[in-house]
C-alpha cells in the first residue's frame, strides 16, 4: 500500500508510536483490521457545529 503523507506528519506520527513501541506499518495494519473486524472507524469522527456556543471547544471529563 502506498500513501501520500506529509513528511513533517509521519516523523512526527512515527516517533510518537515508537513510544508505545508501534511502526506506522504496525499502527496502520492495527487500524485495517479495527476497521474490518468492526465495520466502523477506530475512532470518532465529529464535525463542530456552529450553532453550538461551544463548538470546536475540547471537552473535559
Amino acid at each position: 500500500m502506498r500513501a501520500r503523507i506529509d513528511e513533517t506528519l509521519k516523523n512526527e506520527a512515527a516517533a510518537v508510536l515508537a513510544t508505545m513501541g508501534l511502526t506506522v506499518s504496525g499502527f496502520v495494519r492495527i487500524g485495517l483490521t479495527k476497521v474490518t473486524h468492526e465495520k466502523a472507524l477506530p475512532f470518532e469522527m465529529r464535525v463542530p457545529n456552529a450553532h453550538r456556543p461551544d463548538a470546536g471547544k475540547k471537552r473535559t471529563r
